[in-house]
């Protein structure tokens, strides 16, 4: 019986399924895993398409953890 698999938002740099992930990617995960970086805040559960995050996505990411950080 295969694992099931869980569609998941990385939030913070990390490694997940032995690849290195960034913020913005989406990446199906086994759902230990998934579930283990959920709670760890490093993802989030998502229904958007699988890949990495472009360009763009990757800098709004850090413009907004930057406004976090500061407050």
């Amino acid at each position: 019986m295969a694992a099931k698999k869980m569609k998941i938002e990385i939030l913070k740099r990390t490694v997940c399924d032995g690849e290195s992930v960034a913020p913005g990617d989406v990446v199906n995960a086994s759902e230990k895993d998934a579930k283990f970086l959920i709670n760890m805040e490093k993802a989030k559960a998502t229904t958007r398409r699988v890949g990495k995050a472009k360009a763009g996505e990757k800098a709004a990411d850090k413009s907004e953890e930057g406004e976090q950080e500061e407050d």
